[in-house]
């Protein structure tokens, strides 16, 4: 494997695991509740640490998207429909997710800060289940469940690291479809399976790293 491979594995692994701890961190510090008019006045004055909170969870597609694209270059084989139609998915994700999580500290405090728009905020408020940028989030993740589903579902039937880096990504595509399903359902017991699915992508950093070693050493 060229090194640039495993470097490319290695860091996005590094990257990603870094990402996905800090943004349940940053939200825990928050500490936003009530019904939506009383968060909104919490996130007046906590702006700073709200906008942290959105940046880091704004890197999270960039950052799981790069470790996907890593894993599919390091593996011998070509690239097929399947494989492509897979990319075609992610790439969807990285825009929906990216543009949702990043509406929070950019389009959504506009609204927030202005009494003209005021009124428009809670269309744009990520805590807002039936709110627009809500919905384009879990789109995001639908599109990622069937990205995972086209690139991994056949690396379940492998052996070894690989067999389990791809049920991590199938389990949690499980979930984000379930979790679409609840949000169309108007059913936010249903959608918030949504929260589990995120979580099942943490190993998978330390699962890619693994796999680097195990790949640059020829054992896979």
């Amino acid at each position: 494997m060229k090194k640039s491979i495993f470097y490319n594995l290695v860091i996005s692994s590094v990257l990603f695991t870094f990402i996905i701890l800090i943004w349940p961190v940053f939200m825990s510090l928050l500490h936003i509740s009530g019904d939506i008019e009383n968060q909104f006045i919490m996130i007046k004055k906590n702006i700073f640490l709200f906008k942290r909170c959105f940046i880091s969870a704004a890197l999270i597609a960039p950052s799981i998207t790069y470790l996907i694209i890593s894993i599919i270059i390091s593996e011998d084989e070509k690239i097929d429909l399947l494989k492509i139609s897979g990319l075609f998915f992610i790439l969807l994700y990285f825009i929906l997710a990216t543009f949702a999580y990043s509406s929070q500290f950019t389009i959504f405090l506009y609204l927030l800060k202005s009494p003209k728009y005021y009124n428009l905020a809670e269309l744009f408020y990520f805590g807002n289940f039936n709110s627009i940028v809500y919905y384009i989030n879990q789109l995001g993740y639908f599109s990622f469940a069937l990205g995972t589903i086209f690139l991994f579902s056949r690396d379940i039937l492998k052996k070894g690291i690989k067999k389990i880096i791809a049920l991590f990504f199938l389990l949690s595509a499980f979930l984000s479809v379930i979790a679409f399903i609840g949000l169309l359902l108007n059913s936010p017991k249903i959608n918030s399976v949504t929260l589990p699915s995120g979580f099942l992508t943490l190993p998978l950093g330390v699962l890619t790293i693994i796999y680097a070693f195990k790949k640059v050493k020829g054992s896979i």
